[in-house]
């Protein structure tokens, strides 16, 4: 092995998600609501600016909640941790592992990226050849700041599998063409 080969296993997906920003959305909707609520209401001469600001904060804040807690139960409960080594690439849902040798992956296509709550991120599908000789594939979200561990998993499974696709850029056409082509093979 390589020096710049991990021995341990390093993760690719995005586990940090606390409930620090929800409690804060949820704060600041709570204690914009209750100062609307209880304010003095009937004063002439139309509303306040501050009552006008304090009302942007209770919309911004409820729906900033609602996203922030859907973000961290997908993060937490949905995703599927995705992990590597120097030979195999460990994708784990629910508690159930799957092993992956990295000389199996066949395909790692770059399907989307944008810019999300957390920053900015890449959405990568990898296909790789099952246990029983099936294709299957895994979806990995790959946030900037766990970049360069992808792009080490990608050199790493590419010097293991010379045959090894790699594609880091997308289109929007792209998509629209990749839902085509597996209607086709579903059938």
């Amino acid at each position: 092995m390589s020096n710049d080969t991990p021995r341990q296993r390093v993760l690719l997906t995005y586990q940090d998600a606390s409930y620090k920003r929800l409690v804060l959305y949820v704060i600041l909707f709570g204690l914009g609501y209750s100062y609307a609520r209880f304010s003095s209401q009937g004063s002439e001469g139309g509303v306040p600016w501050y009552e006008k600001l304090v009302l942007v904060v209770i919309f911004f804040s409820f729906f900033l909640s609602i996203f922030e807690g859907l973000f961290i139960l997908n993060a937490k409960i949905l995703y599927k941790r995705v992990e590597f080594d120097g030979a195999n690439l460990y994708i784990t849902t629910r508690g159930k592992e799957t092993v992956v040798p990295l000389a199996k992956i066949m395909h790692i296509d770059m399907l989307s990226s944008g810019r999300g709550s957390r920053g900015t991120f890449s959405g990568y599908e990898v296909s790789y050849m099952g246990a029983n000789g099936e294709r299957a594939w895994v979806y990995i979200t790959v946030y900037r700041k766990k970049a360069p561990q992808f792009d080490q998993f990608a050199s790493l499974a590419k010097a293991q599998n010379p045959a090894l696709h790699i594609k880091t850029v997308t289109t929007t056409l792209d998509a629209i063409i990749k839902l085509f082509k597996r209607k086709k093979t579903a059938q």
